[in-house]
């Protein structure tokens, strides 16, 4: 056969695409090219029951509602996971108590839910019961599978801020008093223990000499 007839370049042509196909890796086809595998979105982090939540009370603890105000001392809790982050998005809830001193919120309820800000913060007030005395209200917050509670104390009084206080000042005055008078006492009371045994030890001594007595006329 001479150069260039059609049917050596066909062999020819086999002969190289024969030799392209082996030496390709197994399992790979000329025709279709694997496209790298495309990374997978990260999970949403998700806290489970073992987690748990914080709720730290940043105002309203231990307040005093005057009653004539109507509106309580605004109650404000923070939301923290275990890594003592905030939380936003957290459901709490605060519940007063159903009966006596308390209140009830602008609903009508005893109950009321928010939701954390940014900051893991949620505010909360209420109306005041006219029944004075200590009531506690209830916390809890949840978030995914994650919960936490806390118990907030406050009382309701007829009597104001201004007037409370000048009654404790009063009564830290009169204790004072009592406490020094009962010092001074004592102090008076050793005094005349130390002097009454001082004015003994004093006294005429009285010497008393061994002989015949001599009687005058």
């Amino acid at each position: 056969m001479t150069p260039g007839h059609p049917l050596r370049s066909s062999q020819s042509s086999v002969a190289l695409l024969i030799t392209i196909l082996l030496a390709l890796p197994s399992g790979v086809s000329a025709q279709t090219p694997v496209a790298p595998a495309s990374p997978r979105p990260a999970a949403p982090k998700v806290l489970g029951p073992q987690d748990g939540l914080k709720i730290l009370v940043l105002e309203g603890a231990g307040a005093f509602n005057f009653i004539p105000d109507r509106i309580s001392k605004a109650v404000v809790v923070e939301v923290r996971d275990k890594n003592d982050q905030p939380v936003e998005g957290a459901s709490v809830i605060f519940e007063l108590p159903q009966n006596g001193p308390g209140g009830t919120f602008a609903s009508g309820e005893h109950s009321r839910t928010m939701k954390t800000d940014l900051r893991g913060q949620a505010p909360v007030a209420f109306e005041i019961s006219p029944e004075q005395g200590r009531f506690q209200i209830a916390v809890s917050a949840t978030f995914g599978d994650a919960s936490g509670k806390a118990t907030i104390s406050q009382s309701n009084s007829m009597t104001p801020i201004s007037e409370r206080k000048r009654e404790e000042r009063h009564w830290y005055t009169s204790k004072k008093v009592l406490i020094i008078g009962a010092a001074v006492a004592a102090g008076a009371v050793v005094g005349i223990v130390l002097a009454t045994r001082g004015s003994k030890s004093s006294g005429p001594t009285v010497v008393i000499t061994p002989g015949t007595p001599t009687f005058g006329g």
